[in-house]
């Protein structure tokens, strides 16, 4: 299987290297960490190359931790999906020079719920498993309903982890928690929210959420805990610290979530207010302009001396080719032997 992975990634650098010359690509960009062949490609035929990272590199990404000096040195420029992000990677970047675009996300055609005018918690969120952490978001509404016998609490993302979704039930059933809903309406997650309804989002792990700038953008009243997208929205000036609550802490998001709940027209004109911010500030035109500098900016690659392995590694591409369409041609024969044979086997048994 080793062998067969290796001729793959030779084939596929080869490929791409190939498309690069035949299509006069003046700049690549790799947009995951996992796919290293367009760095080599890139390289070879000396055009700029940058690289797009979206994740720390801790917890389940952990891993990436590792390819930071080949992600660098095969890099004219990271950039990063935040500057909290950022910051982090330019730890690891080996002088490679560090920037960072926020994720677009487009509202325009988003139409909310028609508003009852009665607050509901909501949650546009997927269900799969601990780093979405939807255990501590049924804990913080099983302690609000204390207080607001009334409230609802919304889920409208895909139901993805079955398992961890028979977890959360069996804890709604074993504490008598009312008024839960799992929409399961990945499609339609906006649409089954209100203006009037105030978004909670409980994720552990988030570098910058776009579900938390839709609802900004979208004017929902917002409470969100203090992960990395929480303080990259602090430091932007979309979230004040009474929107924040320490993740973890369920009496500091029950203390918080009450606050708008029982002032919410004030909190709500806040948002209403905030909105415009928003819309103005996460354009695309705006949030992409140092991915525009960047493309903009480089002529060559960092690794320009690889250029000599240029033809090598499409003549490689080229032998592979002639070489996988004999073993193919030779399988083929082989699969209609077997068959004769098959046939024939069942001709003598009868």
């Amino acid at each position: 299987q080793s062998s067969q992975d290796a001729i793959r990634n030779v084939k596929a650098i080869s490929d791409i290297t190939t498309i690069i010359i035949q299509e006069k690509i003046d700049i690549a960009v790799t947009n995951t960490a996992n796919v290293p062949q367009l760095a080599f490609a890139a390289a070879f035929c000396d055009i700029p190359h940058l690289w797009l990272v979206h994740e720390f590199p801790e917890g389940e990404f952990a891993y990436t931790l590792e390819k930071y000096d080949f992600i660098s040195s095969f890099s004219n420029e990271i950039l990063t999906a935040s500057d909290v992000l950022a910051e982090e990677i330019t730890k690891l970047s080996n002088k490679t020079p560090v920037n960072y675009f926020y994720p677009f996300t487009d509202v325009s055609n988003i139409v909310l719920k028609s508003s009852s005018c009665i607050p509901r918690t909501v949650s546009v969120n997927t269900a799969n498993g601990k780093r979405k952490n939807t255990e501590e978001l049924i804990k913080i509404f099983e302690q609000l309903k204390l207080s607001f016998p009334s409230l609802e609490l919304v889920r409208t993302g895909a139901i993805i982890d079955e398992a961890y979704y028979d977890e959360l039930k069996k804890y709604i059933s074993d504490h008598c928690i009312q008024d839960v809903s799992f929409l399961d309406d990945y499609t339609s997650n906006w649409e089954n929210v209100s203006s009037s309804d105030i978004f909670v989002n409980t994720s552990a792990m988030e570098t910058f959420s776009l579900t938390i700038i839709e609802s900004l953008k979208l004017g929902v009243t917002t409470v969100v805990a203090d992960n990395y997208a929480a303080k990259s929205m602090l430091s932007l000036g979309y979230l004040l610290p009474e929107d924040v609550y320490a993740l973890g802490n369920i009496t500091d998001a029950v203390e918080k979530i009450s606050v708008k709940l029982n002032h919410f027209d004030s909190t709500k004109q806040h948002a209403t207010l905030l909105q415009k911010k928003v819309l103005r500030e996460q354009s695309l035109e705006k949030i992409t302009q140092s991915l525009v500098t960047a493309i903009e900016k480089y002529n060559e690659n960092p690794r320009k001396e690889l250029r000599y392995f240029k033809q090598q590694t499409v003549a490689v591409g080229e032998e592979l080719n002639v070489r996988m369409q004999v073993i193919d041609e030779e399988r083929q024969v082989l699969e209609e032997r077997l068959e004769i044979i098959n046939q024939q086997g069942k001709v003598l048994r009868e």
